[in-house]
């Protein structure tokens, strides 16, 4: 059973116990990603995750850095929209080295202004990689087609190019502070001393967000690429956050449409019709709204029928009700996977640590997140489809060897 509870100054924490394994996996989470930037510091929420590996008050160079991986652990970063987390998974009887380096990183990085200049080049290639990727940029197409002044999590190569030192520091000093902060353990461990490492940095007040601003549908955006082979297409559209309760149907909604070679759209594009070799769908929900997509590459000849089939597997969990196996058999394709990652240490820091920032008042366990499974109804999943599954909720992002003007939004009806 996992422990939440905050430090004196406001700094959040939960601990997961594991009975029976010898490692522990420690996270420092920052509530500060892409929606804390704005034009003139595109990017910035990630490349700052990168420059803090260059060196800090106690560990100044990268090599000093290293000391971690030298006992057979590892560390991680990632950047999202909504925060930015460093990750460690070790020997349980090294934690408090973990948290030596991870709270150093975090709260006394140096950003040193070569260090600085010398990163662009690696985040200016990681953008160039990107959009050279076609699978990469239709989904990246897709999050930001849907939303006035959207912003990209890597920003763009002129917007790193415009950042210095002091827009580094700025956006540290403001974001990473106690009101955005949370440490999460799981695994092996005693109790840990975080009061040492976070207990003595001053409270602050966390800034709230305003929701993004949708852009109505139906809406197709391309990129041509004529010298590409397929066209990649995301078709999607709007969810809702990762607070409401209708994320348990949506789950199950998706294992219908999407569980390799059994999920309807699988079997009604590739099986009956052979448009595509792969076909994917999910959703992706944020703490206050979140998007659903369906991703394939298929050829331009068969562009068309493809979104047509699509949406009319859609249409299909709108207007009839799921037979009792089949909804047994979703509900299965949820509740396996949530068993294989009480496995790892660090898939449970990951799974406690999102719903302790964005849901501290809602801390499921996975068994009880199972038992809400269990609890979903062929009619809560129809619902999601008819909230979800409308005209003005479809967008079409393609990249590939398809002109502006050659689809026009009409297709996207439901």
């Amino acid at each position: 059973m996992f422990q939440f509870y905050r430090l004196k100054n406001g700094v959040r924490v939960i601990l997961v116990p594991i009975i029976g394994i010898q490692s522990v996996a420690l996270g420092v989470y920052v509530r500060a990603g892409t929606r804390d930037e704005t034009d003139n510091n595109n990017g910035v929420a990630h490349f700052l995750e990168h420059v803090v590996f260059k060196g800090t008050k106690n560990y100044p160079t990268p090599e000093s850095l290293m000391v971690l991986e030298s006992t057979g652990g590892f560390k991680n970063a990632g950047t999202s929209q909504e925060y930015t987390m460093y990750e460690a998974k070790l020997p349980s009887d090294k934690l408090d080295l973990g948290l030596s380096i991870l709270s150093d990183i975090v709260l006394y990085p140096n950003l040193l202004k070569n260090d600085i200049e010398n990163e662009k080049k690696t985040i200016i290639e990681e953008i160039s990689r990107r959009n050279d990727q076609s699978e990469e940029l239709v989904v990246e197409n897709f999050y930001t087609m849907r939303y006035k002044n959207a912003l990209t999590t890597l920003g763009t190569q002129n917007s790193i190019k415009s950042l210095h030192r002091d827009r580094f520091v700025s956006f540290w000093q403001k974001n990473y502070n106690t009101a955005n902060l949370l440490i999460c353990i799981s695994g092996k461990f005693d109790k840990p001393e975080l009061e040492k490492y976070f207990g003595h940095l001053p409270s602050a007040q966390q800034i709230s967000w305003s929701k993004p601003e949708i852009i109505p549908g139906p809406m197709i955006n391309i990129i041509e690429r004529p010298a590409d082979q397929q066209v990649q297409m995301t078709l999607g559209g709007e969810a809702f956050g990762m607070t409401d309760k209708r994320r348990f149907a949506l789950s199950v909604l998706f294992r219908v449409l999407d569980f390799g070679l059994s999920g309807r759209l699988f079997k009604a594009t590739r099986i009956d019709r052979n448009l595509v070799y792969n076909i994917h769908a999910g959703s992706d929900l944020d703490s206050d709204h979140g998007s659903w997509l369906v991703t394939a590459g298929v050829s331009k000849t068969n562009l068309s029928e493809l979104v047509g089939v699509i949406l009319k597997e859609l249409k299909k969990l709108k207007d009839e009700t799921l037979s009792e196996q089949e909804l047994a058999d979703a509900k299965e394709k949820v509740r396996v996977p949530l068993l294989f990652s009480l496995e790892s240490p660090l898939s449970q820091m990951e799974w406690y640590a999102q719903q302790a920032m964005f849901r501290p008042h809602e801390i499921l366990t996975h068994e009880q997140a199972i038992e809400k499974i269990k609890s979903v109804t062929s009619a809560d999943v129809q619902n999601v489809a008819r909230d979800l599954f409308t005209t003005n909720n479809l967008y079409l992002s393609l990249v590939g060897p398809v002109k502006n003007g050659e689809l026009h939004d009409t297709i996207l009806k439901i």
